[in-house]
């Protein structure tokens, strides 16, 4: 991925001893994202692609209720990451 290349970014992460998903607030140069994961301290990023028709995503808060990241489900929302406690 070339550092310059503009647009949203995903990484599955270890933070803070934790397994997370860091997600782009808004369009932005891929060497700025990876500033950005080595600033918070994580660790072992694996970069999930997501380009349009990929980046639907939500996660349910702790009052069970759902906050959509991405709100558009597009024709390829076929590959999922869960987490369960």
């Amino acid at each position: 991925m070339k550092p310059e290349r503009v647009n949203r970014y995903r990484a599955l992460c270890e933070l803070d001893g934790r397994l997370c998903i860091v997600d782009c607030a808004r369009n932005l140069p891929f060497g700025h994202f990876m500033d950005g994961l080595e600033k918070l301290g994580v660790k072992n990023a694996v970069y999930c692609d997501m380009g349009r028709g990929w980046n639907y995503s939500w996660y349910r808060k702790d009052d069970g209720t759902v906050k959509e990241l991405f709100t558009t489900p597009g024709q390829y929302t076929t590959n999922w990451i869960a987490f369960y406690d």
